[in-house]
């Protein structure tokens, strides 16, 4: 088994796809967040692998009311000559890749929730040997930060 941390090089980390469908914005919901297909590609000098992560909101009745589907992909260069197998690549990607994506994946479902207006996701720490962290929050603010008079022109924030 080849040690990939010592015979790899990140390249870079990228958002490589975004679905995302806002059906209802309801005062109360969950949000079930799911880690999906890894798909893992090399090539002579580099290994990529790519990461699905989705978001699924319901309301209390258990009806989706938004999606939110993410696609990351980690490139990285390895030292010519060298031999991968796929036990060494799996758990290196599993081990260490994943980890690396992870802070990505976390911005980019809040930046993605708060464009569609939804409430921010708070991932909370991913742990060895999981794919999806053990807690997971919506940040419901009850006070919206510009609110509204009749005419529709925005009050000041300190009105």
């Amino acid at each position: 088994m080849v040690n990939l941390i010592g015979e790899t090089e990140i390249r870079e980390v990228r958002l490589v796809g975004v679905t995302a469908e806002v059906l209802d914005l309801p005062a109360e919901m969950t949000v079930d967040f799911k880690a999906g297909q890894v798909e893992v590609g090399q090539n002579p000098s580099e290994i990529i692998a790519k990461f699905e992560h989705s978001a699924t909101f319901e309301n209390t009745d258990g009806e989706t009311v938004a999606n939110i589907s993410l696609v990351h992909a980690a490139r990285f260069s390895y030292n010519e000559g060298l031999t991968l197998d796929d036990e060494s690549v799996g758990n290196w990607v599993f081990g260490n890749v994943y980890f690396m994506v992870y802070p990505y994946v976390r911005q980019a479902l809040q930046d993605t929730c708060l464009r569609l207006g939804l409430p921010a996701v708070v991932l909370g720490y991913l742990k060895r040997g999981e794919v999806t962290p053990e807690t997971i929050s919506l940040v419901i603010n009850t006070t919206s930060l510009v609110q509204k008079r009749g005419d529709d022109q925005p009050l000041p924030l300190d009105a």
